[in-house]
């Protein structure tokens, strides 16, 4: 079974994930966080996220969207910069990026996916997947479309089986996933919350005929999760500790070598202990979120992984 790392806006940059591949390993794919066309343009951090030839089978991303014209200028792009394969984001719920037409937004709209495959298909070189969920408001759209996604070559298709107006909230839709997984032609990677091994085991047990899973926050939470799944154990909890301190403290660096300023450093590294080692006590972990300067940030971690 493939473990892919979601992408997360926010932690999943370039710096984060070759960090994660050299120090946890364990992940078959990663994704950059989408890229999108912005009053007609690339954003620049879009552009610095994009993988490069270092980087451990990292497939960029871009949002699905309304505008066909913006789709040919994001694949064009990525073929012209030598990019083999195009993950296309049907699915990310927030509603500043659904309610303009982008993301879960077309899941409502027949018509738009229908331009969008267009476009897609005449990019024959590139390999495209999906990532997508049930709907945007009602866990039925999925299958008013699934005929069109089914007569598209997508190499696999990743499901996550709630509704965009949910967003990461109440229960995961297995029934419907059960529904979907009977109609859909291509490989089907599931997403959803999967946080631990037994999850990822109940889920490949459930579902044999998977490629694979994704996971999100789960990854942020046990970086070894990939890998112990893999390696079928759990990796020792001082192990887990030092190799979790070693990433933090490289990607410290690294922020502080690239970003503008120590304020800026500071608020991205904290933000991964918002999820990192769910386990530690409060305490630490608050002193950590409270720290708001450099040298007060890099005490309060140090106590994190005593």
């Amino acid at each position: 079974m493939e473990i892919h790392f979601a992408p997360l806006q926010g932690y999943t940059d370039s710096v984060f994930r070759k960090l994660h591949a050299e120090i946890f390993g364990g992940i078959d794919k990663y994704y950059t966080p989408f890229i999108r066309v912005e009053r007609g343009d690339f954003r620049k951090k879009d552009m610095r996220e994009l993988p490069d030839e270092t980087e451990c089978n990292t497939i960029p991303q871009i949002i699905a969207s309304t505008k066909p014209e913006d789709i040919e200028k994001m694949v064009s792009m990525l073929e012209e910069k030598g990019y083999k394969e195009v993950n296309i984001n049907m699915g990310c719920p927030f509603p500043m990026i659904a309610k303009h037409g982008m993301g879960s937004g077309l899941l409502a709209d027949k018509e738009a996916v229908k331009a969008m495959i267009k476009v897609l298909e005449a990019h024959p070189s590139t390999r495209f997947s999906l990532k997508t969920r049930l709907g945007y408001d009602n866990e039925n759209q999925i299958f008013d479309i699934i005929d069109i996604i089914n007569d598209f070559p997508f190499t696999e298709v990743t499901m996550h089986p709630r509704i965009a107006k949910d967003q990461y909230s109440g229960d995961i839709n297995h029934a419907k996933f059960t529904e979907f997984a009977k109609v859909c032609k291509h490989p089907l990677i599931y997403n959803g919350d999967v946080t631990t091994t037994d999850d990822i085991n109940k889920i490949s047990t459930v579902y044999p005929t998977l490629k694979g899973i994704m996971i999100g926050r789960g990854l942020l939470m046990n970086p070894a999760l990939a890998s112990e799944y893999k390696n079928g154990e759990p990796m020792p909890e001082k192990e887990k500790k030092d190799k979790s301190k070693q990433l933090i403290k490289k990607l410290f660096s690294h922020c502080e070598e690239l970003m503008n300023g120590e304020e800026q450093s500071v608020a991205h590294v904290k933000a991964y202990f918002e999820y990192l080692l769910p386990d530690i006590e409060k305490r630490n972990r608050k002193k950590v979120l409270k720290a708001n300067k450099a040298e007060k940030l890099r005490t309060a971690i140090a106590e994190f992984f005593i």
